[in-house]
């Protein structure tokens, strides 16, 4: 309860988490090892992998800090940490309690004047207070290892991409719903004739005639036709019809963008130094 937020233990860590502002996932299994869960990943910091390739070029101001010693108070962290820069805050707090009686001492240190030289020293050198190593984190890190979150992530990413990608396309066919009953492939050539001339029209009856369904095909499209089709209204028979593409139905599929993103991870291509825009299609 309270500003830190913490709901309860589970039995590969805490299932909680800060629910302040500083938002931590939760803790994996006390001992030796170090903090194994879901937080702070392996022991001594190996989290600080887990969200490198999102915080490459991000300014951090607040850090957060695992593993300290109970000795540990926040003079301490700002005499350490003084050196590096101007503090801003300083935070220390024990979590105590859990089945096996646990407990963990971990702060948070904000600088007045973040800079990307301050975020090199914090996640590439080694910090110790008092005989002790502590680990360092951000708060994107911490999200990112959250289960299921870095994969939300990438499909979101990838969704959005695709949808760049159709923006720029100039599309020449177009695949129209909720066509009226009775519209046939003359009622299509005869309205967007008007736009553009027109190479091929198609109607067809899904789902045993309950639905009526059907395409246009532009010989020269262009990108002022594009608009046309999405911008405007278009009614035929008195009903008035929706426009999609082919690269549009496949993203409303069920998991195609989840399977996009896995298969740009798999060929490398969505990560740094990624040289050309991918496209699926």
């Amino acid at each position: 309860g309270g500003d830190w937020g913490f709901s309860g233990w589970g039995s590969a860590g805490w299932g909680g988490g800060w629910g302040g502002p500083y938002g931590f996932g939760g803790w994996g299994d006390f001992g030796g090892k170090g903090m194994q869960g879901m937080g702070y990943g392996a022991a001594k910091g190996s989290g600080k992998k887990g969200g490198k390739q999102h915080e490459e070029t991000d300014v951090t101001a607040r850090y957060l800090l695992g593993d300290l010693a109970e000795h540990i108070t926040e003079g301490n962290l700002r005499d350490y940490f003084g050196a590096y820069g101007d503090i801003e805050n300083v935070t220390v707090k024990a979590i105590t309690g859990g089945l096996n009686g646990g407990s963990k001492i971990i702060g948070s240190v904000k600088f007045a004047t973040p800079t990307s030289e301050l975020r090199d020293i914090m996640f590439k050198e080694k910090h110790e207070i008092n005989g002790c190593q502590i680990s360092v984190q951000t708060w994107k890190m911490q999200k990112l290892q959250r289960p299921g979150y870095a994969a939300k992530l990438a499909e979101e990413k990838a969704a959005k991409e695709a949808k760049e990608d159709e923006d720029k396309d100039v599309t020449a066919r177009y695949l129209l719903c909720d066509l009226a009953d009775g519209t046939t492939e003359g009622n299509l050539r005869e309205y967007f004739g008007a736009l553009g001339e027109i190479e091929d029209a198609t109607v067809k009856a899904l789902a045993g005639g309950a639905k009526l369904m059907g395409s246009v095909k532009f010989k020269n499209p262009t990108v002022p036709l594009k608009e046309i089709m999405f911008t405007e209204k278009h009614e035929i028979n008195g009903c008035q019809i929706s426009v999609q593409t082919w690269k549009m139905q496949k993203l409303q599929r069920p998991g195609y963008a989840a399977k996009l993103a896995e298969e740009r991870a798999a060929k490398g291509k969505g990560g740094k130094g990624m040289t050309q825009r991918f496209s699926p299609y």
